[in-house]
């Protein structure tokens, strides 16, 4: 809409999106209402995955973002997007996005394995360990074995006690 219009009355122009909650309260996306579909998503994703390829985590990231806000209901969207941040540094949020995967998919354990490796890095050793705790379980016996082993291996190493170094004899 006009962003310069004065009087919520005035008819859009027809250039202008059709902005409106019922779409959303209906499940609708943003990019539904900007004329986005399917091949847009597959370049504008292909483009974030050419930097998330090369190492560009922040601007990957920020690709991946706009992903998620123009489609949030697309969850590998929000995978790369997750992906991103923890690998440009910023654990929180990634953690934060790995939380609401894990809530939308609770029988895959990938998200919360992802999420305990930021929790780690932000230092909450103890939420990792039990989070990595639950990948295991749901790992067992299943297509997810090789989540559940990187899982075991992980839970393996913050669970085990600290050792103090031994002296060097020359």
């Amino acid at each position: 809409m006009n962003a310069t219009c004065a009087d919520p009355q005035q008819t859009p122009g027809q250039d202008d999106p059709p902005f409106s909650l019922d779409h959303f309260l209906r499940g609708g996306i943003m990019g539904e209402l900007l004329g986005m579909g399917p091949e847009h998503y597959k370049a504008v994703y292909a483009v974030g995955h050419g930097m998330y390829v090369q190492g560009r985590f922040k601007e990957a990231a920020e690709v991946f973002g706009q992903l998620v806000m123009h489609n949030h209901r697309d969850r590998d969207y929000i995978m790369a997007y997750a992906a991103a941040l923890q690998m440009a540094g910023d654990c929180a949020d990634a953690a934060m996005l790995y939380t609401v995967l894990a809530l939308l998919e609770p029988g895959n354990p990938r998200a919360l394995l992802h999420c305990s490796e930021c929790l780690v890095r932000l230092g909450k050793k103890q939420e990792a360990i039990a989070g990595l705790a639950v990948v295991i379980k749901q790992s067992t016996g299943t297509q997810h074995a090789a989540l559940g082993a990187r899982a075991q291996a992980l839970h393996a190493l913050l669970s085990a006690p600290l050792s103090t170094p031994t002296e060097i004899q020359p």
